[in-house]
């Protein structure tokens, strides 16, 4: 919903929402700011601003039953207090759920890696990091399908089984780098002009700076576990807004270098091209 109507006053009020559809800011139709929020991955209110409007959409943009205070995602209910679902989840792919452990807990919010995942209707999840890249994307200017190529290409990193974090001979490190690997991805990702490549190297940066440098590896295995296992995790890296603002900006700076090697790329083919039939066209 882009605004909201409002018989009492007479007035619009228009919502700017985060990357999962939550509510942040809500202004007037003379452009003062009414309402402004931010939540906690799990739908928590983390602090509120010149909160003189009740929208009606609020986490994840969802409406919230004034009574029990819970969110009505479609499917089902969700508590943000207990950060679960209330009814088991309609739909699982069984193929999926066999590989990934996390998915048989049939009530968890986003398999309990809410800054992971994103869940829209209250069925099975869908990661962040193709919502992220993709919306960033398009904010640095990138053409909507090469946006989209490249954040599939991140997304697909979690869904491959040859590349996913459950495969620890040849996945492991694309989603829990160290310090040199992570320094190779961005060299990678600053350097390539395929959006394959650099989607590839843009999920481990991420991963770097949300898994890593919280220190989610197997030296804390009893982090992994949880998350594994689908179970709430107080120290789960992905609950730690600064360090996913930290991604965003990390994610925005590739993708603008990107589109400014891009940019380049083409001029100087087409000053190459024009060089090259300037002759012909004296003639």
């Amino acid at each position: 919903m882009v605004a909201e109507y409002q018989p009492q006053t007479g007035k619009y009020y228009y919502y700017t929402t985060d990357q999962i559809g939550s509510t942040r800011i809500v202004t007037d139709d003379t452009g003062n700011i009414v309402y402004a929020a931010a939540h906690d991955p799990y739908g928590g209110v983390q602090q509120t601003w010149g909160n003189t409007f009740n929208p009606e959409l609020k986490f994840s943009g969802k409406e919230q039953d004034a009574e029990s205070a819970l969110y009505y995602f479609g499917a089902r209910y969700y508590d943000p207090a207990l950060y679960r679902f209330l009814s088991p989840d309609p739909v699982i792919p069984t193929a999926l759920a066999l590989y990934n452990p996390p998915r048989w807990n049939l009530y968890a919010y986003c398999l309990g890696n809410p800054l992971n995942y994103a869940d829209g209707d209250g069925k099975y999840s869908k990661y962040v990091h193709l919502n992220l890249t993709f919306i960033l994307g398009l904010k640095v200017g990138l053409p909507t399908g090469l946006a989209l190529r490249i954040a599939q290409a991140d997304q697909r990193v979690d869904e491959n089984w040859k590349t996913s974090s459950f495969n620890l001979i040849s996945g492991f490190y694309l989603h829990f780098p160290n310090v040199r690997q992570f320094e190779r991805s961005l060299d990678i990702a600053l350097s390539t002009y395929d959006p394959e490549v650099l989607g590839m190297a843009l999920h481990t940066i991420q991963d770097f700076f949300s898994h890593t440098l919280n220190g989610y590896s197997l030296s804390t295995g009893g982090h992994f576990l949880a998350s594994s296992l689908g179970l709430d995790d107080p120290d789960d890296p992905w609950r730690d807004l600064e360090r996913l603002s930290l991604v965003a900006e990390i994610t925005e700076m590739i993708l603008e270098e990107y589109k400014r090697r891009l940019t380049t790329l083409l001029i100087n083919i087409s000053l190459t091209i024009f060089t090259a039939v300037l002759p012909c066209l004296a003639i």
